[in-house]
């Protein structure tokens, strides 16, 4: 059998992580990014998989520190270098330069949410009864409902979808994993309203709930464009990105008094270690909760 290529190599690792480990497909198109850059890397140095010592990674991360990546970024690639070597050493005995490479510590990055004033204006139903305008409405108003990933919402069914009973089944998590989350009654009558001029505009159209322009699939990067855009359009200044509608999700609801093992159970935490990392958020909740109801606040 003749050895494989780096790029076939590279090849194998993506279609294993995408298809035996289930990882999601953002993290496999991460991981490809990441990947081919520390292929082009070995190339430029003139080596390749079979030969890799960990100099030349320390020395890529140097180069890529010093080009302005962010420690989180750098953080990303040694992790998929160090999947990749593994990969490699099982599939094909290739020795791991990764092995006594300490992976710096990430610190837990606090998320912040969405205010709820500026949520509502976010989430002010459309006058106008344009297919896109309807579409964007439902699509913000499920995300905040739900608190779904970017990508199990772009990847939704309509059959994924109980609008009777008020709930959807998200068949596409992280690692493979299925769940049923809420969907609240505003989210439901956006989607109602939606699916009319959808069925209307593109009635032969495939069961993905959420449609671009073109009657296709609507993408991650669309969904991102759509947050962008409606924040601008409300005159809200600053960042505003899907997953903060995520992350909004979990912190008002945690603000209302929600059980953290439900909000695990909603946004398909694995350990809920990761849930934990709302209680730091809403600092000043819990600072007016105490001034109202503490005796010596």
């Amino acid at each position: 059998m003749a050895r494989q290529s780096d790029t076939e190599r590279l090849i194998s690792f993506l279609a294993h992580v995408r298809d035996e480990k289930r990882l999601s497909q953002a993290t496999v198109d991460s991981y490809r990014y990441q990947l081919t850059n520390y292929l082009r890397h070995l190339a430029s140095l003139g080596g390749n998989l079979g030969c890799v010592k960990q100099k030349s990674i320390v020395e890529l991360m140097k180069r890529r520190q010093s080009q302005g990546a962010k420690p989180g970024t750098l953080l990303s690639q040694l992790i998929a270098i160090r999947q990749f070597h593994r990969f490699l050493l099982t599939a094909e005995g290739l020795g791991d330069p990764t092995t006594h490479l300490n992976l710096p510590k990430r610190r837990p990055k606090i998320p912040t949410p969405i205010s709820p004033s500026e949520m509502e204006k976010i989430l002010n139903p459309p006058a106008s009864q344009k297919f896109t305008r309807l579409r964007d409405h439902a699509l913000l108003e499920l995300a905040y409902s739900s608190g779904m990933r970017a990508n199990e919402l772009v990847t939704l069914k309509i059959g994924d979808v109980n609008l009777l009973d008020g709930w959807a089944r998200v068949v596409n998590g992280k690692g493979g994993k299925e769940r049923v989350v809420p969907v609240g009654h505003k989210a439901n009558e956006a989607i109602v309203r939606y699916l009319r001029a959808r069925s209307n505009r593109f009635p032969t159209a495939s069961n993905v709930l959420f449609l671009n322009s073109k009657g296709q699939a609507l993408q991650r990067g669309g969904f991102w464009w759509i947050v962008k855009q409606q924040a601008r359009r409300v005159g809200i200044i600053g960042r505003v990105t899907p997953h903060q509608f995520r992350h909004s999700f979990a912190t008002h609801l945690l603000a209302g008094g929600a059980d953290l093992r439900a909000i695990q159970e909603m946004l398909g935490h694995a350990d809920i270690s990761t849930t934990q990392i709302y209680t730091h958020v809403d600092l000043d909740f819990l600072m007016q909760t105490c001034r109202r109801a503490h005796p010596r606040y």
